[in-house]
């Protein structure tokens, strides 16, 4: 090719100045000042006071607790991570099996990946040119109904097993909405800054990070200023340093791509063999079944997300739905080996060979792809939800 090499530079600094980027770092170093405190600590106290009366309750404590944990940090991996080894005596004490309990925690480490200000969203938004705030709200429906058929799943193994419900206790409830007040108010902060017109995502994620700083330091005092948050900082830094790299490598290679005109073939491609949307809906579900067991997801969005969307417009496909239906498919990919990040961490945590995960988790994945089908199939769940809400 006669394109100069600096074009890929060109191309990594570009995405890297992106003006929404900085909120990731800044989500970033929430989810690590939470996860060094005793963040987890306090929000498994939270979910299984209210929560843990219900049938199956320690099962749904571990869904709701690593939604909310995922959500907040935007990384899978982290809630495995920092709740994986709070859970497991959990669920094993109520008399869940191991095989359960390994499935269950593999595959709730990505449950809470539509929900605000969950990272691949926002990284998405970047890359697709959809309004974030737009896609948080087509992905509420999803991210429930993931819920639902999860718990449906829990609560029937737990009466299979005869497992026993926890005594609710208005008391420890109330003590431990004391103890998590600062916790439960996070998301209400960065929610209201964006959704009230104060400020942008960048200012509310650094309102997030101000916020958590002050909360484990100051108020909680987890975190000392000399040992505690410099160690967060510096963690965070790897973590997003390696983020980054990977994120600027991939979009450098996605120029190279469009240098030779790999989308344009692939686009011609694709219309002249499909013809039906919904046909381009089942091969979209099967291309992206097979990219998110190559790759991780960041990667992905910088690469897929151009390429597929002239198909899906071709096809009157909304940008918004397809958004849905890209992450959730992606969200399906924390599972499948032989790149599923969940697999390998949960190898990790819990020092289980790795085929032994992926036996347990292999109920877990049958949910988690007839959900990815309902997604793709049922637009309203996500598209139509968010014209609903929305005002037009």
């Amino acid at each position: 090719s006669d394109a100069p090499i600096t074009a890929i530079t060109e191309a990594m600094y570009r995405i890297s100045t992106e003006h929404a980027l900085p909120s990731i770092p800044l989500f970033a170093l929430v989810g690590v000042v939470l996860a060094r405190g005793r963040g987890p600590d306090r929000l498994l106290r939270l979910v299984r006071a209210w929560t843990g009366w219900l049938p199956a309750g320690p099962s749904v404590v571990t869904i709701l607790g690593c939604a909310f944990f995922t959500a907040i940090t935007g990384a899978s991996g982290v809630t495995i991570l920092a709740l994986g080894g709070l859970l497991f005596p959990v669920l094993l004490a109520a008399r869940h099996d191991e095989r359960f309990s390994l499935g269950l925690l593999t595959a709730s480490g990505s449950v809470g990946l539509l929900f605000f200000p969950s990272v691949p969203v926002i990284l998405y938004a970047v890359r697709g040119q959809v309004w974030f705030g737009e896609l948080f709200i087509a992905g509420a429906l999803p991210g429930l109904l993931l819920l639902l058929l999860l718990g449906g799943f829990s609560v029937h193994q737990a009466r299979r097993r005869g497992i026993e419900r926890i005594r609710f206790d208005l008391r420890e409830a109330m003590a431990a909405t004391r103890m998590a007040w600062g916790d439960i108010l996070l998301p209400l902060l960065i929610v209201g800054a964006i959704f009230g017109g104060y400020t942008t995502i960048v200012g509310a994620s650094a309102l997030g990070a101000l916020w958590c700083v002050v909360l484990e330091v100051g108020i909680h005092k987890n975190l000392g200023l000399r040992k505690g948050l410099p160690a967060a900082l510096v963690e965070t830094c790897f973590l997003v340093g390696a983020l980054v790299a990977v994120i600027a490598a991939a979009f450098g290679l996605f120029e190279y791509l469009m240098t030779f005109g790999i989308p344009d073939r692939i686009a011609g491609w694709v219309g002249t063999v499909i013809h039906s949307k919904w046909l381009f809906l089942l091969v979209l579900n099967l291309l992206l079944l097979v990219v998110g067991a190559l790759m991780d997801i960041f990667s992905a969005i910088i690469l897929v997300v151009p390429i597929i969307i002239p198909l899906a417009s071709a096809f009157d496909i909304s940008m918004t739905h397809l958004g849905i239906v890209f992450l959730a498919n992606l969200e399906l990919g924390y599972l499948t080996p032989p790149v599923g990040m969940n697999l390998f961490l949960s190898a990790l945590t819990f020092d289980r060979p790795l085929l032994k995960i992926w036996r347990a988790t292999l109920p877990f994945l049958g949910i988690v792809a007839v959900w990815v089908l309902l997604v793709t199939y049922l637009p309203w769940l996500s598209e139509g939800f968010a014209r609903l809400v929305l005002p037009q």
